[in-house]
Order: structure tokens, then C-alpha cells, then sequence
């Protein structure tokens, strides 16, 4: 938990807001993706990490985020460690998902 509270030692994170009067999450989501997958064109990899959101009060102190913005999530980017211990815990697509032809 601590080491992914640290977004596994990731070098950037960006902090991902909206402005409370806009509405649109659809259009925030398409972002979120978009940046990730551009990210990845550029041999950048990206977790997106909505935990952060959990700590808002913090964010908006020391990132000085107006009141005015609501906190979407955030996104670590960075390059990814195969050895790292977090991807020991990763099991192949075909153990937890399903595909049923109908």
C-alpha cells in the first residue's frame, strides 16, 4: 500500500482537475486515456491513480489547487521496472477474464 502511495517511484505525477461548473466526466475520461496512450507512443508508461483523489486537502495545500476545481485523479508517468515487485503480483489476462461467443 505505501509503496503505491507513492505511485511505485514514478517521476511525474499530474494531478488531474476540472472546473466544478463543467459536467462532462465522459470527456475528462477520454482524456485521461488519451494522455496515457500518448504517453505509451512516447515509451512512457502511465498508471492512472484515482486513490490520490483521496487525499484532497493535502493536494490542494501543496499543489495550492483553487476550491473552484474539483480533483479528477491523477496520472503517474514514468517507465516501467519488469523486475519491480509489483509485477510479481500480476496474473495472465486469461486467469481473470472471460470470453463467451454467443
Amino acid at each position: 500500500m505505501g509503496w503505491g502511495a507513492r505511485m511505485y517511484g514514478a517521476p511525474v505525477v499530474a494531478v488531474l482537475c476540472m472546473d466544478k461548473a463543467l459536467s462532462s466526466h465522459l470527456d475528462i475520461g477520454l482524456f485521461i486515456q488519451t494522455v496515457c496512450i500518448a504517453a505509451q507512443g512516447y515509451g512512457v508508461d502511465s498508471m492512472i491513480a484515482s486513490s490520490l483523489t483521496s487525499q484532497q486537502d493535502v493536494l490542494r495545500r501543496e499543489l495550492a489547487i483553487p476550491d473552484g476545481l474539483v480533483i479528477i485523479t491523477g496520472i503517474a508517468l514514468g517507465y516501467a521496472d519488469p523486475g519491480g515487485i509489483i509485477n510479481t503480483y500480476r496474473r495472465p489476462l486469461a486467469e481473470v477474464m472471460r470470453y463467451r461467443d454467443s
